[in-house]
């Protein structure tokens, strides 16, 4: 479950997979300097290799598969503090026949696309790091944009930002244990708590914070 409000750029990162210098990540964010001053949640990916970055098809590299399942598309139901709730599944596969990363969404695993083995040097093998997480930028000199619900953290997936369900796997396509995690702030002003077997959420994640 992601939250998002207008805020000058907000990211939730589903799942981010790493090996030295490369990065992947997707899923959801708000940035209205990316979309000219819109502020609606849409959908995202990015790869960051060194000094470089991308969202999305704005540069080669990521092959997508379906046209029905847009990058880039709006979400207009978005979760309320207290409720209603909206959330989606992500995930981010290594192709074990032939090395390519996939992104795939939904219960039913429905393939957006994916990026080709032979566009990286270190993610061409399995990921050394993985990461589930908000992330939010303002130019230097103003406040921090909120992060999540906007609100502090109350460790309740009915007020806070969340990551249920958790899973890691290795180059087999065996599931490993995910519960050696820890838990980091970069900047010290938002919340985030981690537990291991929460009821009915598996591994679950929380985060987020207002505006400082």
């Amino acid at each position: 479950m992601l939250w998002f409000g207008q805020e000058l750029a907000q990211a939730s990162s589903m799942e981010l997979v790493r090996r030295l210098a490369y990065t992947v990540r997707g899923f959801l964010e708000v940035d209205p300097d990316l979309y000219g001053g819109d502020t609606r949640t849409r959908s995202f990916i990015r790869v960051d290799a060194g000094q470089s970055h991308c969202f999305n098809t704005r540069c080669p590299g990521f092959v997508l598969v379906r046209s029905d399942v847009p990058l880039d598309v709006v979400y207009e139901q978005t979760s309320k503090y207290g409720g209603p709730i909206y959330g989606i599944q992500l995930y981010i596969k290594r192709d074990l026949a032939n090395g390519n990363w996939w992104l795939l969404v939904g219960d039913d695993f429905t393939p957006v696309g994916f990026w080709p083995k032979k566009i990286f040097s270190d993610l061409a093998n399995p990921a050394s790091y993985v990461e589930w997480g908000g992330m939010v930028y303002s130019p230097p000199g103003t406040p921090t944009p909120e992060m999540g619900s906007g609100h502090f953290l109350q460790q309740n997936p009915k007020y806070d930002a969340y990551f249920r369900n958790i899973q890691v796997f290795n180059d087999f396509g065996q599931n490993v244990d995910e519960f050696n995690t820890e838990t980091f702030n970069d900047i010290g002003v938002y919340g985030v708590a981690d537990k291991k077997n929460a009821q009915n959420f598996g591994h679950l994640v929380l985060y987020g914070g207002p505006s400082r």
